[in-house]
């Protein structure tokens, strides 16, 4: 350890990291200034057992939540697009589809018209990283299934929007778990609770910007918990 700072590992997965620890790493660091960041990076669904780290961000069943001090919010997927993109494109072109290779169900069925307009003939592409789908979108190739933990920074900033008029809940809950093997670390408490914070505020500012999709009732019910 290097002068009093603690290590804090996170298995999470590499679309959150990217899209949406990093653009406010320094906000982190302010907050934390001696945690030194580890990751265990998980490229496709966020799966797999919680072990070794301090902290994993997984989605699981409601009847088996950990516990309500793990709970980050229900899970919510909204199809999302740049700016150009929604904006761009004849009527007899097709919309470009971009997904992530193992997601569960057609979620395109969900959708049948999307907010471009567009009536063509579909396309898609599909990577077996998030990280990379939510990348194409933001560079205007296509339209992605976004996960509100994942985008909602892209969200705010104006660089994507939604693609559709409402969005869909999964049948899961994000949850923050500690693994089993080790106690969980009061810096790992702090910082759990800070995302869960950081993500909130993140749904609640989206709802003042997009008040018709519904996003706090739907990703926390009509009231949103507080720590």
């Amino acid at each position: 350890r290097r002068g009093g700072s603690e290590t804090v590992t996170l298995s999470v997965s590499s679309a959150f990291t990217t899209h949406w620890l990093m653009p406010r790493i320094d906000r982190f660091q302010r907050r934390f200034p001696s945690v030194d960041l580890r990751f265990q990076l998980i490229a496709g669904s966020l799966r797999g057992p919680v072990e070794n780290v301090d902290l994993g961000m997984r989605f699981v069943a409601a009847e088996d939540a950990v516990s309500p001090d793990a709970f980050v919010m229900r899970e919510l997927m909204l199809p999302v697009c740049s700016p150009a993109y929604r904006a761009g494109g004849r009527e007899d072109e097709g919309d470009t589809l971009i997904q992530l290779t193992d997601a569960p169900g057609d979620w395109p069925a969900l959708y049948p018209g999307f907010g471009t307009g567009r009536h063509g003939s579909v396309r898609t592409i599909a990577f077996s990283d998030y990280s990379l789908v939510v990348q194409a979108a933001l560079l205007g190739q296509g339209i992605a299934f976004g996960w509100l933990t994942v985008v909602a920074h892209a969200l705010i900033a104006g660089a994507l929007v939604p693609a559709a008029d409402r969005p869909t809940q999964g049948a899961r809950v994000c949850e923050l778990i500690p693994p089993r093997n080790r106690p969980l670390r009061p810096v790992a408490e702090a910082i759990r609770a800070w995302i869960v914070a950081e993500l909130r505020a993140d749904v609640e500012a989206l709802e003042a910007r997009h008040p018709r999709l519904g996003l706090v009732a739907s990703t926390y019910g009509a009231d949103p918990p507080r720590n």
